[in-house]
């Protein structure tokens, strides 16, 4: 394949405003063949209006959007909105049919393709049941399946999680990650749900106030925010001011630090100058509240032993590179 037939999409400075404010803020990134790119940000930052941009749903006031393959009826861009929007008069099998019907395919060709992501999608014993009986995951997964068989060159979805039960959104991104890398289809993913999106995605976009502050792969996004709104937005962070900074990493120079409670660690001692405040137990991960200079830092521990009011010092584990 040549280097420009790897191109999907790229998106270019587009801006979209509403009454005035800017919805989308000059934003731009590409996608490439078979990638996994998801866009993380709280409600209201833009997310969906960029999905119905790239649809077609909807006018960029700015910018430009450029295929690598203009889409058509044989390899269309397909967005699955957040509230499925199956048809409650149609069989999951009819309603993943629909558009192969709509294109006028051969009934042969229209019954294999079914049964094909049917049977990947796990749901071939609920072909002849209808929406309103299926639970929140078996819509997800019709839905899903409605939009795969028309084999399309760019899936688009938005917030696919959003109507999910906690326990069911692990498993249906895993769901989603395994059966479009095995079809090979890119995607774009909008999400707040930004735990689900790193265990999907490539590659992560920070979408705040209709800007893309920051892309990258899932475990740089995280470890390393580029601003303390990416960070927060991503869980619990330590805001180290420049100057202690730069006292405890020589790579931090004159910038603020945003450190992930992992980084930090309190170790008990009598002479230690912190303080540990509380230790709180969230099922998978204990996390300490430190006092120290000042200010409240969360460090990430293994054992709820200490006692309020523990005297120890807080250490800073940053990798030099």
């Amino acid at each position: 394949m040549k280097e420009g037939e790897k191109l999907v999409l790229e998106v270019d400075g587009v801006t979209k405003k509403y009454h005035g404010r800017k919805v989308l803020d000059s934003v731009s990134f590409t996608l490439e063949t078979g990638e996994f790119f998801s866009l993380i940000g709280p409600s209201g930052s833009g997310k969906s209006t960029l999905l119905k941009i790239i649809a077609g749903l909807e006018d960029a006031d700015e910018g430009s959007l450029r295929f690598g393959k203009k889409p058509d009826r044989d390899s269309p861009v397909i967005l699955v909105f957040q509230d499925f929007q199956l048809f409650p008069n149609l069989s999951v099998r009819e309603n993943v049919a629909f558009g192969l019907k709509a294109r006028k395919r051969e009934k042969t060709e229209i019954d294999q393709k079914v049964d094909n992501v049917l049977d990947r999608l796990g749901i071939s014993g609920l072909a002849g049941a209808f929406p309103a009986s299926l639970s929140g995951g078996e819509q997800q997964r019709t839905a899903l399946a409605r939009a795969l068989v028309l084999n399309p060159q760019l899936l688009l979805l938005d917030e696919p999680f959003s109507s999910l039960d906690p326990n069911l959104k692990g498993e249906i991104a895993l769901l989603i990650r395994e059966t479009t890398s095995a079809w090979n289809t890119p995607v774009i993913c909008v999400t707040h749900d930004f735990q689900e999106a790193f265990s999907m995605s490539d590659r992560i976009g920070v979408l705040l106030e209709g800007r893309l502050v920051q892309t990258g792969p899932p475990q740089d996004v995280f470890i390393n925010p580029v601003t303390l709104d990416a960070a927060r937005f991503m869980g619990p962070v330590n805001h180290v001011p420049a100057g202690l900074a730069a006292a405890i990493s020589p790579r931090a120079g004159r910038c603020d630090l945003y450190l992930r409670p992992e980084f930090l660690e309190f170790v008990p001692s009598p002479s230690g100058e912190a303080s540990l405040l509380m230790s709180c137990f969230y099922g998978h991960r204990i996390i300490h509240l430190v006092q120290w200079k000042g200010k409240k830092w969360e460090a990430a521990g293994s054992t709820m032993e200490w006692a309020p009011g523990t005297p120890g010092k807080l250490t800073f584990n940053i990798r030099e590179e």
